[in-house]
């Protein structure tokens, strides 16, 4: 994926609970930051229909429709972070994302089992007040979105591994079926 401007990116099913609306006026908000706001996902919403003519939006503003998997992953990788509105609704899929390519989150309403601030993955905004500042400022530093970027990348390849985790699973199988043949060694079992 190839953008001409420095961008942010939202990416998610387009409905109420994900609150594109606040999305939207992050970016009119930050207008005259140098900054492009890009948005894919599907419009679930007919509500928010008014997304697909760009005369709606602020001038800032892409929303790009719905892109695959493997499109999103380009996205993410050449943003300087995501941004999640979203209320909560279980580990979103697109920090997964962010976290192993080094991007990190920046969420207006959700921090998950407090990932995002005890291992330092992105910020954590709580507020619509707290949100804007907190783009703007990992907007202009770098080195904090670099470090953050880091962290998220640490924490994906130690906490989301694939092989680490079937590793773990196999163990975790072999306990259960151990203590399964101890206990029908004392006492038969027909189960």
């Amino acid at each position: 994926f190839k953008w001409n401007r420095p961008y942010c990116l939202w990416a998610s099913r387009i409905k109420e609970i994900k609150q594109p609306e606040a999305y939207i006026n992050l970016a009119r908000q930050l207008q005259h930051e140098n900054v492009d706001f890009l948005m894919v996902g599907e419009i679930q919403d007919e509500r928010y229909r008014y997304i697909e003519d760009p005369i709606n939006l602020p001038d800032n503003l892409h929303y790009l429709g719905v892109k695959s998997y493997k499109e999103v992953n380009g996205m993410i990788d050449g943003s300087l972070f995501l941004i999640h509105t979203c209320f909560p609704e279980g580990l979103p899929n697109n920090f997964l994302q962010a976290w192993a390519l080094g991007k990190p989150v920046v969420s207006l309403h959700y921090d998950p089992d407090k990932i995002i601030e005890s291992k330092r993955t992105g910020v954590y905004s709580r507020t619509l007040e707290n949100f804007s500042r907190d783009v703007k400022t990992l907007i202009h530093d770098s080195e904090k979105r670099l470090e953050l970027g880091e962290n998220a990348k640490s924490l994906s390849r130690n906490l989301f591994n694939p092989e680490k985790n079937i590793k773990k699973l196999e163990l975790l199988m072999a306990e259960l079926v151990k203590e399964r043949k101890q206990k029908c060694a004392k006492k038969p079992c027909f189960e």
